[in-house]
């Protein structure tokens, strides 16, 4: 656990400690006993641009959530290292600091679970932004490097027509104990 409250002057530090110690053991349950579900929209991909017009019909395209699903088996962007979840974990811990703070009481276990989701998500569409934001993904072939540049789209990892990035930011994430 890599977080500590940050308290925001003098009052009674026994709700606080609960909650460092509530929001620690469920942390540490993240994979284990709890896991974050991400339901993507079953769109169909619109067509990708072409070098040269299509002769014919355009072929049948897979959904952006398939195309999602296999981009994740060689690029995984979804992925949450223990610092992620640490930073996650230190956000959720000032809100609860502020709230407690205020008077209110600490929230159930699936209320932190569903903010640890909420800002778990913010961080994925944060990397998918940028290409990937310093993890260590599988390169992109030269090949496919040369035909995104002729097509004037971004050498970034993951940005080609925007419908994934588009397709995360409207996903719906779920808390789910397991």
């Amino acid at each position: 656990m890599g977080f500590s409250p940050r308290f925001p002057g003098r009052q009674d530090f026994a709700p606080l400690v609960r909650a460092a110690a509530l929001l620690g053991s469920t942390l540490n349950s993240y994979n284990s006993r709890w896991a974050v579900t991400v339901t993507l929209p079953d769109k169909v991909r619109a067509a990708p641009p072409t070098l040269r017009p299509r002769k014919g019909p355009t072929p049948a395209q897979p959904t952006v959530a398939a195309v999602i699903g296999h981009f994740l088996r060689s690029r995984d962007m979804l992925q949450l290292d223990q610092s992620d979840v640490d930073a996650i974990g230190q956000t959720i811990m000032d809100g609860i600091v502020a709230d407690v703070a205020a008077g209110k009481n600490l929230p159930p276990v699936l209320v932190l679970m569903t903010r640890f989701a909420t800002l778990a998500k913010g961080l994925w569409v944060h990397r998918w932004e940028r290409g990937g934001d310093g993890l260590p993904l599988a390169p992109l072939s030269p090949k496919w490097l040369a035909r995104k540049r002729r097509l004037g789209k971004p050498a970034a990892i993951g940005q080609f027509t925007g419908q994934s990035l588009k397709a995360l930011k409207s996903a719906r994430v779920f808390a789910k104990k397991l």
